[in-house]
């Protein structure tokens, strides 16, 4: 997360002590699903680097078919939301290792005419 500017910092220094506690555990919340997310990325990351079929098929199987239905959609949510990010990434950074990912996002997002699926 960014440092805060000078005017920031001021606005931060005129605020109750109370406003200036939650703020502060605001940010803090805000820096843990940070890192959790971070964490969560390179988990998914370690698992496909030393996938096994029968970890792929149980990670499939549990993901499909025993998690809630309206879980099922936020994940798919998220999965569409990598999908558009990897879309729109620029040329210089992405090379022959994915740039079938790259150049098959492009399509899909073309393809859900750049929507997300809904948050039920």
């Amino acid at each position: 997360m960014r440092d805060l500017t000078q005017e920031e910092v001021e606005q931060f220094n005129n605020m109750s002590k109370v406003d200036q506690d939650v703020l502060i555990l605001h940010r803090e919340r805000r820096l843990d699903y940070e890192l959790q997310g971070k964490k969560l990325a390179q988990q998914l990351a370690d698992f496909v680097n030393s996938e096994s079929s029968d970890a792929v098929q149980g990670f499939l199987d549990e993901l499909t078919q025993r998690t809630h239905r309206t879980l099922q959609q936020s994940v798919f949510r998220l999965f569409c939301r990598v999908i558009f990010t990897w879309a729109n990434v620029n040329e210089e950074k992405y090379d022959l290792r994915n740039q079938f990912t790259i150049k098959s996002s492009q399509k899909i997002v073309k393809a859900l005419d750049g929507m997300l699926p809904p948050v039920i």
